[in-house]
């Protein structure tokens, strides 16, 4: 599928703001966008590059704190397959330090 036809998809059939399945995928749409950019970004002009499995690592967990700030209850079958929960102070800025440790390690690599 071509990038817009997949974003003309999403726009026509996930334009209610207020629906929680609809923000879910244009975040999940956004956050792709904006780590493979990156990522061609790093590879032209750094000629650095990462692993598959990091970039969508790093994605996955960037959504998760997205939800963690989510003021509006989140449906039970995204909590428990993102695996999130409601942390404590300490537990939130123990997510910040694992997010930039992994955007830290693929680069000291």
């Amino acid at each position: 599928m071509r990038w817009g036809c997949l974003l003309q998809w999403v726009a026509s059939n996930f334009h209610h703001k207020g629906k929680f399945d609809h923000m879910m995928v244009r975040q999940a749409i956004t956050g792709s966008v904006y780590f493979l950019r990156g990522e061609r970004n790093a590879r032209v002009f750094n000629n650095k590059h990462k692993e598959a499995a990091t970039i969508s690592k790093e994605a996955m967990m960037q959504l998760r704190i997205l939800l963690l700030h989510y003021k509006k209850p989140i449906p039970v079958r995204v909590k428990e397959s993102l695996g999130i929960y409601s942390p404590s102070p300490l537990e939130a800025v123990s997510c910040w330090v694992e997010l930039a440790f992994v955007g830290l390690g693929s680069s000291l690599a």
